[in-house]
């Protein structure tokens, strides 16, 4: 069913109109944003708009670079302020959102050449094994960032859990230190049985 939406007026497809969340007194709105429009009864003026910064970031997504990069001048987190950006795009202009790449791929920096061995014997200092959770300043840290995303600790009824939330996604996974063991074994060997080294 076609329905025009009351607060921008794009035509849009109702597939299930007893399921559609986005209403408001019986009138079908187009999107998010723009029921929080209606709900704000500001009109689609209320949508928030790029920063100069941003839409640099988005023009060098479309054009094939990299956007974390860019950010990386200004931002201490890089992929999380792109995440953002990419937030903003969907909601102000679901287009061009489309059109940006799913991943950004970060070009690998050429391998330093090897330097001759020698026949001097350096002594290997042992890293000491960390059992607890490091305190920072009297404050104890529970989450940390890599580069595909984050991971916290929580200790819940006597299991040590650690979540993996995913950098360009929502997704969370929540596994106990012993599951995710098992999950890496897992993993090696489907990787063999699919002929691939790890």
């Amino acid at each position: 069913m076609i329905q025009n939406c009351p607060v921008c007026g794009k035509a849009f497809d109702v597939l299930w109109p007893d399921q559609w969340v986005f209403k408001r007194k019986g009138r079908f709105i187009c999107s998010w944003s723009c029921l929080r429009a209606a709900d704000n009864k500001k009109g689609v003026e209320k949508r928030v708009k790029l920063s100069e910064r941003e839409q640099k970031a988005v023009d060098i997504a479309l054009e094939g670079g990299n956007p974390v990069e860019f950010l990386k001048k200004e931002s201490k987190n890089a992929s999380a302020a792109w995440y953002h950006v990419k937030q903003k795009v969907k909601e102000v202009d679901p287009e061009t959102y489309a059109k940006l790449p799913a991943r950004i791929v970060s070009e690998k920096k050429p391998e330093p050449a090897e330097e001759p061995k020698t026949a001097t014997v350096t002594k290997v200092e042992e890293v000491p094994k960390i059992t607890q959770p490091v305190v920072y300043d009297g404050m104890t840290v529970r989450e940390i960032e890599g580069g595909f995303g984050r991971y916290r600790r929580s200790d819940v009824n006597g299991s040590i859990y650690i979540d993996f939330e995913y950098t360009e996604g929502m997704d969370v996974i929540s596994l106990t230190d012993k599951q995710w063991r098992s999950f890496m074994v897992e993993l090696i060997h489907a990787s063999q049985i699919l002929g691939v080294s790890l």
